[in-house]
Order: structure tokens, then sequence, then C-alpha cells
């Protein structure tokens, strides 16, 4: 009999064990899941330009240099009201998150609008940067030979009044006004002193694509001379790099800096054409 209930008593030890070791197995796949897709291991930052990184917490986005020129941080006051990217009109700052939200698309309507507000590429969520990332710009943040420059836009005047159809009046963030004092801020020095002309073609049925990407790329020091719409062949991609200057431009900082805003394919002409670099947009 006791042999009986010995081997019960194994038998049960052995499921629970088994029980056991199944839920730690889930717990940690779960833990290194979670922790992956919060801070993934691979990179954003190829380190060829700024780096700008949005906190969707206290709406600030912070830039970072390659060259150790300077960080420059951008606070966005919450109650303004700003246009919200994909046609949804414009809500104050600090309801978009919860916009994007019921959108299911976490911070990313809340960053595309803020990006096209100060026109400037941001390359990351404070909430979801790589753990490498994340070092990268602590090294930074903690150097302190590196210039700072701490912003908050409820200083400087670049609201306009609004009212509303329900009578109610907003402050709307302006665009212009916000380039207006902060247009070169962003410029990084090598697409400055690489000085390679681009011409913006919009392919795609958007209106003002062409002018919103150019306001983006002149803001962060690309020369700019020439947006139209693309009156040629129609391109298959989302969007085209074509290089019509030297063959050398192929391995220049400006082509690698478009590559990680735009990530599209290039094409080289062997013909020179008016642009060093033709950027057609098809989005």
């Amino acid at each position: 009999m006791s042999k009986v209930k010995t081997a019960a008593h194994k038998k049960r030890i052995s499921i629970t064990v088994l029980f056991i070791s199944i839920l730690i197995v889930l717990v940690v796949g779960f833990a290194g899941y979670t922790f992956y897709n919060r801070n993934p291991l691979s990179k954003e930052w190829d380190y060829k330009g700024r780096f700008t990184v949005f906190d969707s917490h206290s709406l600030t986005l912070t830039s970072y240099p390659s060259d150790n020129s300077s960080i420059i941080s951008i606070t966005i006051p919450p109650d303004v009201y700003i246009n919200v990217s994909g046609g949804y009109g414009y809500y104050r700052v600090k309801d978009v998150l919860e916009l994007s939200r019921s959108e299911r698309r976490g911070d990313e309507l809340l960053i595309e609008s803020v990006s096209s507000l100060i026109g400037i590429p941001i390359e990351a969520s404070k909430q979801r940067m790589s753990y490498w990332d994340q070092v990268l710009v602590w090294q930074l943040a903690n150097n302190n030979e590196i210039e700072r420059h701490n912003i908050n836009l409820s200083e400087y005047p670049i609201t306009v009044s609004e009212k509303r159809v329900d009578g109610v009046e907003i402050e709307k963030l302006n665009p212009v006004k916000i380039d207006f004092y902060f247009g070169e801020l962003f410029w990084e020095r090598t697409l400055r002193d690489e000085n390679m002309t681009v011409g913006i073609f919009n392919a795609s049925e958007t209106p003002g694509l062409a002018n919103s990407y150019a306001r983006m790329l002149e803001n962060i020091g690309y020369r700019v001379v020439d947006i139209a719409n693309w009156d040629g062949e129609p391109i298959e991609e989302n969007c085209m790099i074509r290089i019509t200057g030297s063959p050398n431009v192929v391995d220049s900082v400006s082509i690698s800096r478009l590559i990680s805003i735009l990530d599209c394919p290039i094409q080289v002409d062997q013909e020179s054409g008016r642009f060093d670099i033709q950027v057609i947009l098809a989005i």
C-alpha cells in the first residue's frame, strides 16, 4: 500500500514540476518577447546624421548629433492644436496619442504629426528605442562637452488663433513660424558641406507631398532646387532616388542619409541631369 502511495506521490510531483517548468518557459518567453519588442537589439541609428527621438509622454523631441555638435530638445505645449497626419484634422497635442492608440497605431500617428509639424525626420520613439540606441544616446547625453539647446515652444510666438465652427477659439502651431525660428537649427554639417542639388517630384495623388518632403530635407541641410509634379514614367516603388550627377554621389553621406529617411531604391543614370539627386515620391 505504501508503495502505491509513494508512486502516486511521485507522479503528482512530476506533474507539478512539469507544470511549473511550462509556466516558467511561458513567462520567460513572454518577458523576452515583450523586452525585444520594446528594446529590439537591432539599432536604428547608422551614425550618418542626426538621430531624433520623440518622447510621447513628455511631448519632447530630442535630436542627437553624430558629430558631437549639439543636442537639441524641443518641448511641445500639450494644449495647442496641431494638424494630425492622415487627414484627421486638428487635435490638441495631448489628445493625439489617444487618437493614435484608438487607431491601433501606438504612438506612430503622434510621431508622424510632430515630424510634419517641426519639419524634420524623427527616427525613434523613446518608449520603443532599441537597447543599443539607448546606450548611444545615454553616452551623448552625459557628454558635458556637447552644446545644448533646450527649447519650449510655449515661449515663442508661433501660434495662430482660429475660431472653430462651434465658436471655440483655438491656438494652432504654425509650421511657417516654426521654420522662421528653428529652420536652420537642425542642419547637418556634412550635408551642407557636400552641397548637392536635389530635385523632388510628386508622382502620387497626394497634393503637397513634394513640398512637405522638400521642407524636411531643407531643414536638415539639403539644397533643394526644384519641386514639381512628376511627368515621367510611373514608378513601381513607393519612391525612387535617382542619381543624375556624378557617379561619386552614390557613396556620399547625402545618399545614405536619404536612404535612412525614405528607404527608397537607388537608380544611377549614365547621363548627367539638372540635379545631383532626384527624389520621386509615389507614396
